[in-house]
């Protein structure tokens, strides 16, 4: 009888412990397209935005990460290397934003564009988001393997200033934080994480994968991309000394409905886990019954 109970009890722990790991790969319905025609897909990689035009940025809605102690690890593909950026002009680029809102209108936070030089140049710039102040100093250029997997890093070092690194390099981006900005105490030192794509030449292929934020996983089963809407909406308080950044004033339908959908899975994975608890005490019990009535 014992060891009835316990195969029973083990399957139940098998049971529980291969079904929790499942909510924690993404879904591109955790995603919100902040503007922009690239297309987005979640894959086997992580989290991908493939643009050949435009500025796309897409944002991750289901929850927020911790910006004094963050970690992004993310890999860069593109057809040639150009470098513009001396003269001003900017070919293409790929963003990372850590924002106080989970919309783009009306968000400001810390705004990193990254711009592969070559094979083994990476120069980020740092700005505030949908104001145009630049960040003191205003970029850095880093020795870095831009055809392989990135590990970013960034915390608050002190309470003026804020540094950028990368695993396997001795560069590191260290700037002020503004003071009309300081975007490490936007909630309470947690922020929307986003990233996209930007490329002004015609014919120039680029993407962009996560594959992880701190503790949050990206990767996940193929999905379709998200398709484009008919008609982008853009916000006219949008300041990038770049590039103009549009928004999407469906941002806030998508957050909602991300979050309900979200929050509906969890409860069905717990309404089967306790059915399966009932339905296995019931069995034990049962056991135990014609056990006892075996005895007498």
């Amino acid at each position: 009888m014992k060891r009835i109970i316990s195969s029973v009890l083990v399957l139940l722990i098998c049971v529980c412990t291969l079904a929790f790991p499942v909510s924690a790969a993404t879904t591109e319905k955790e995603w919100s397209r902040m503007t922009g025609p690239a297309e987005f897909s979640v894959g086997a990689d992580g989290a991908r935005v493939a643009a050949n035009v435009g500025t796309s940025f897409y944002k991750y809605t289901k929850d927020t990460v911790d910006i004094t102690d963050f970690t992004c690890k993310f890999t860069l593909e593109q057809d040639n290397y150009w470098d513009g950026h001396d003269g001003g002009v900017h070919q293409y680029y790929y963003p990372i934003i850590l924002t106080d809102k989970a919309a783009h209108s009306g968000s400001t936070g810390l705004f990193l564009l990254l711009f592969p030089t070559s094979g083994r140049s990476l120069r980020i710039e740092g700005q505030i988001l949908n104001t145009g102040f630049l960040l003191t100093p205003s970029y850095v250029e880093f020795d870095v393997d831009t055809t392989s997997e990135l590990v970013m890093h960034g915390k608050v070092v002190d309470g003026t200033h804020y540094e950028i690194s990368f695993d396997n390099c001795k560069d590191t981006y260290k700037f002020e934080i503004p003071v009309n900005y300081q975007f490490h105490k936007d909630l309470d030192g947690q922020g929307y994480f986003g990233f996209g794509a930007s490329v002004s030449a015609e014919g120039e292929n680029v993407k962009m994968t996560v594959s992880s934020v701190n503790d949050l996983d990206f990767t996940g089963s193929e999905e379709s991309a998200v398709k484009e809407p008919e008609k982008d909406n853009t916000d006219t308080d949008t300041d990038v000394n770049t590039d103009p950044i549009t928004s999407d004033s469906s941002v806030n339908g998508n957050v909602s409905g991300s979050t309900v959908s979200s929050t509906v899975f969890v409860w069905m994975i717990a309404a089967l886990l306790l059915l399966f608890v009932i339905v296995v005490a019931g069995f034990v019990v049962l056991i135990l019954f014609l056990n006892k009535k075996m005895k007498e």
